[in-house]
């Protein structure tokens, strides 16, 4: 997949301190681009990535996530190997139920054996409160939010009391950070998707975003009134976790896509649209072209593009 180092450029020279990403791969691209404070928000455990990853710290400050010793000592043996000290962030779980150590104790003691241990450096907690993102009511997404990330925020509290300095603070994405952004104890957002204007964000995650990318497509057959075939399969257009919106039909349209096509059934009859001219789609995610192409900037990012 394609990234946008250009576009995280644009980020930070408007505030950001830096992105996040998913993979090693990803962060080589950002810090070949220049950029120079990276957060891993994931484990990274194979042999090859653990020297890769090692040999980013020498250009860049790339911190990643861990949730048990196992990662600890890993990080460590490369770091002493590649002669650099990695950054590491103590991953919590607080509802989503993927990867996290548990809140409290559990995290606090994790962070002094990481803190104990030549090689890395604990920079701090991060957490996901990815499991609110969907919650239609208002004020129970709030309340949702700040259980989740209160659970973050006191925990960093217990890790000062026990002795690990905890520089960094981060969780939130762009289904969160209009709430996950006013909570006290928070210090950077993992939230940058949202300058695309996702429908996603707007129509699952009820974030209000200006729409800042559409793809424009070509009609290649009109076989009736109600139905358009253009050039924008699941190869251009990803479909999952959800479809495409077609722009300017009206009624209802049902899409089927295939790798290099997607058939657009309408429930009314539709003028124009001949063979060769445009079609415009509001993108769920585009893949060859951003999505995670930023990662999600960290601090506030939601600068809209153009």
């Amino acid at each position: 997949m394609i990234r946008a180092p250009a576009l995280a450029q644009r980020l930070v020279a408007t505030g950001a301190i830096g992105v996040t990403c998913s993979t090693v791969g990803e962060a080589e691209i950002m810090v070949a681009a220049g950029i120079r404070d990276v957060l891993i928000a994931s484990q990274v455990v194979a042999p090859g990535q653990l020297r890769r990853l090692a040999a980013l710290n020498r250009a860049a400050r790339v911190i990643v996530a861990i949730d048990a010793p196992v990662h600890i000592a890993a990080l460590a043996e490369a770091a002493q190997a590649a002669g650099v000290v990695i950054p590491i962030m103590v991953e919590l779980e607080v509802g989503l139920q993927r990867a996290g150590v548990a809140p409290g104790d559990a995290a606090v003691g994790l962070a002094r054996k990481a803190q104990a241990q030549h090689g890395v450096k604990f920079a701090g907690l991060m957490a996901w409160e990815g499991h609110t993102t969907t919650i239609a009511d208002p004020e129970e997404k709030r309340q949702a939010i700040q259980t989740a990330v209160g659970h973050l925020t006191d925990t960093a509290q217990l890790c000062r009391y026990a002795g690990p300095p905890v520089e960094v603070v981060s969780c939130g994405g762009t289904g969160t950070f209009p709430i996950t952004s006013t909570l006290a104890g928070v210090t950077e957002l993992q939230a940058g998707g949202g300058v695309f204007g996702d429908v996603r964000y707007r129509d699952d995650y009820h974030i209000p975003l200006e729409q800042a990318l559409s793809l424009r497509a070509t009609v290649l057959s009109r076989p009736s009134a109600r139905r358009i075939v253009c050039n924008a399969g699941w190869r251009y257009l990803s479909v999952y976790p959800t479809l495409p919106q077609p722009l300017h039909l009206k009624g209802t349209t049902r899409l089927a896509p295939s790798a290099e096509h997607l058939t657009l059934d309408c429930s009314e009859d539709v003028a124009g649209y001949a063979v060769g001219d445009a079609i415009q789609t509001r993108r769920k995610r585009v893949r060859d072209y951003l999505w995670k192409n930023i990662g999600a900037g960290r601090k506030c990012i939601f600068t809209p593009a153009e």
